[in-house]
């Protein structure tokens, strides 16, 4: 089944973060930072792109793009990805230094469906000062109609319901006609 809640630890070494999962119309996506450190006062820019796509395998290689240097990180997304049904998101100058207790917040939730299907969600998180030195542990969660599960398991589920039922009354069924024919 696809996840519905990641966490996630992130550096000042680390790519962006891409989550690949099947959504209903209006699931709610939030990111959250549960824990960081920073080595001093540091400004943060998170940029968020949701991208809808058809196909399920669409953009496969985004992975393979940012290890190979072939897609930089302070690229727009939606402009590479070619579509119009890319959304991006800016939440800028998040400050953080070592004596702050608490990251400064994002919105709860920062994106939501606008389709049901296939989608990617990417989230890069840059500083001004390169020679900085961060960590942060981000949770991200995607809550549908249905909770957590994906667009593509909620069929699955209500099919695997409907055969436990139907095996029940094998069962039962079994049961029974043993009953009738002991001797």
């Amino acid at each position: 089944p696809e996840l519905g809640l990641w966490l996630e630890t992130v550096n000042d070494k680390s790519g962006p973060l891409i989550f690949r999962k099947t959504m209903f119309n209006s699931t709610d996506i939030k990111l959250s930072v549960k824990s960081f450190h920073c080595s001093g006062p540091v400004k943060f820019t998170i940029v968020w792109h949701l991208k809808y796509h058809t196909c399920h395998n669409e953009h496969s290689n985004l992975e393979e793009l940012f290890q190979k240097h072939k897609l930089s990180v302070d690229e727009d997304f939606c402009h590479y990805l070619k579509n119009d049904n890319c959304w991006t998101t800016k939440n800028e100058n998040l400050d953080c230094n070592s004596d702050s207790q608490v990251f400064p917040s994002l919105n709860d939730v920062v994106a939501r469906t606008q389709k049901d299907g296939f989608h990617i969600f990417i989230v890069s998180i840059k500083t001004e000062n390169t020679d900085a030195s961060w960590n942060l542990n981000v949770s991200l969660s995607m809550i549908g109609p249905h909770g957590y599960i994906s667009a593509s398991d909620w069929p699955l589920m209500i099919f695997y319901m409907v055969m436990c039922i139907v095996y029940i009354l094998y069962g039962i069924l079994w049961l029974t006609w043993s009953a009738c024919y002991w001797k």
